[in-house]
């Protein structure tokens, strides 16, 4: 299968005079997501059902009223594998997602008193005994179909319990950056998308073996000394 990247838009599939033939795959391209439970889920809610506030008309052509309704609450992470899974999917055939990489810290970051866990529950659990992650981790990712609970690394960034100044969260963090990294490239990633990492990178920025291939799209902010 052959597919083409553009400059700007990245879903436009039209082909445009001029195109250089170096933005032509034969392949789709790796990705790895990094992300933060306590942000997406606790914070966020994605994956959940919450309430909205929806303007109605009462009887008899009465004032607007505001009804309450349940609503999805679908994040960025669940639409990247329906588009990168269905058929009819924007970015299919484009990129396979093969590894999701989270930090939080059990009974820490308030992932599990939000109820939330941390990692999906396993694909072979009872349906009626799971709870609630970003999205469904039974869902199956192209082209292996594996559930995205097996994709799913958990590298907890214990460092930060640390205080700010303490010179052992430094090296704490530089470690945990070493895992993260030897985990996307034992994943051969071409692209690692750092979306909603709740964690400033200096060691992913810095590494030659990720060069060019780390986006970091939010909190799209990486410090020269970061913390």
């Amino acid at each position: 299968m052959q597919f083409r990247f553009f400059v700007g838009d990245p879903l436009n599939t039209e082909v445009r005079r001029g195109q250089p033939e170096d933005f032509l795959f034969s392949r789709p391209l790796r990705l790895v997501v990094l992300t933060s439970i306590r942000d997406v889920g606790a914070s966020d809610r994605c994956g959940s059902f919450i309430d909205v506030r929806c303007p109605h008309e009462g009887e008899w052509g009465s004032s607007i009223q505001l009804q309450c309704r349940k609503r999805y609450l679908k994040g960025a992470l669940e639409t990247l594998v329906e588009e990168t899974t269905k058929p009819e999917g924007r970015l299919f055939g484009r990129f396979h997602l093969v590894g999701i990489v989270v930090d939080d810290v059990p009974q820490r970051d308030g992932v599990e008193a939000a109820g939330y866990t941390i990692v999906p529950q396993p694909c072979s659990s009872n349906e009626n005994q799971k709870r609630r992650w970003i999205l469904d981790g039974s869902l199956k990712v192209a082209p292996e179909e594996k559930c995205v609970r097996d994709l799913v690394w958990h590298v907890p960034s214990e460092w930060r319990k640390l205080p700010l100044e303490d010179e052992e969260r430094k090296i704490g963090k530089w470690r945990w950056e070493g895992k993260v990294e030897a985990i996307c490239l034992g994943l051969n990633a071409d692209i690692v998308l750092s979306d909603h990492l709740m964690v400033v990178l200096e060691r992913l920025v810095e590494s030659e073996a990720l060069r060019g291939k780390l986006l970091n799209i939010h909190p799209g902010i990486t410090l020269e000394k970061g913390r």
